[in-house]
């Protein structure tokens, strides 16, 4: 079990960054459009946020079967809801919604454990 949750650690570390990334270059999209920048600007800022698109829903699904293999019972989103969500808005929004659900069930689960060891230490 203690290996499982160290690979969760893992992912949801590189999942955050990944996510974090995106969210900037989505932000700097908004933010070059609204405040009349070039359309070269913003046009190269919004193609390098569709280009991490597919990297975040990759790293949201590894994040998910990492969440599976230490809680199968856990609410997380996963490839089904990826591909329905892509289906119905597309792979952008989908990108957009689904990872802050599975990193706040990750850290959940992160945080049970490292209780647990606590209480084990003592």
């Amino acid at each position: 079990m203690k290996d499982k949750v160290i690979i969760l650690n893992k992912r949801y570390r590189i999942m955050l960054k990944f996510y974090s990334f995106f969210m900037l270059m989505f932000t700097s999209t908004i933010a070059s459009a609204s405040t009349g920048q070039e359309n070269t600007t913003t046009f190269l800022l919004l193609g390098a946020a569709f280009l991490l698109t597919v990297p975040v829903l990759i790293h949201n699904f590894r994040l998910h079967l990492a969440i599976k293999a230490v809680n199968p019972a856990s609410g997380s989103v996963g490839l089904a809801n990826a591909v329905l969500s892509s289906l119905i808005f597309t792979p952008f929004e989908a990108a957009l919604v689904q990872p802050p659900i599975n990193l706040t069930i990750a850290r959940g689960l992160l945080g049970l454990h490292a209780d647990k060891s606590r209480t084990n230490r003592e």
